[in-house]
């Protein structure tokens, strides 16, 4: 919830009235779009880890919630999304890559869903093309939620803390290029 609820207050300034019917449909939009993004990306992680038979479990950084809450006023200038993450340890270094691997799903969920919005919001526009129906607001929120997707991919690319970059590029150079230039370019396209 916190996560989407960054994602909503970056539009705060650009919805001209909060109490209309509209915007309040297109908030709802944004809000089902957007909610599965920080729970898939996570639960991403933990299936894949156990799949590879590493421990993995979701832990809650109480500072990360407080600055993502703070990230919340749409004023505040720096928008920081971190409550917690999913952890995962390897028992040696033979396991290494299957860190790394299972570091990538994250983002490359956040990429998946975020192609998928896209699409959504490109079926939006035919329907727009060749009917008398009005999808401005589904595109709107498909498109919208497919830039949150790519810019979440990204920000996990970062090189900070213990975001999922350092494991995917110890592990291999080529997706974490990859997951970089792919979510960086589709984020700056619909972003």
């Amino acid at each position: 919830l916190l996560f989407t609820a960054v994602m909503v207050s970056f539009l705060a300034f650009d919805l001209p009235d909060l109490t209309s019917p509209d915007t309040i449909l297109y908030i709802t939009l944004l809000v089902i779009f957007t909610a599965p993004m920080f729970f898939l990306h996570e639960i991403g992680h933990k299936i894949n880890a156990q799949k590879f038979q590493l421990w993995a479990e979701f832990r809650l950084d109480p500072q990360g919630v407080l600055l993502t809450a703070v990230s919340i006023i749409p004023f505040f200038p720096i928008k920081f999304i971190a409550p917690g993450a999913v952890m995962i340890r390897a028992n040696d270094y033979t396991e290494i890559p299957a860190m790394g691997k299972v570091a990538g799903y994250g983002p490359a969920v956040n990429v998946l869903l975020g192609g998928l919005y896209l699409i959504a919001a490109g079926i939006c526009s035919i329907i727009v093309a060749f009917t008398t129906y009005d999808t401005s607001l589904l595109f709107n929120g498909f498109f919208y939620a497919s830039g949150c997707g790519f810019f979440s991919g990204l920000f996990n690319m970062i090189p900070v803390g213990p975001l999922d970059r350092r494991k995917v590029k110890y592990w291999n150079d080529d997706v974490f290029w990859f997951l970089l230039i792919v979510s960086g370019l589709l984020a700056l396209r619909t972003y």
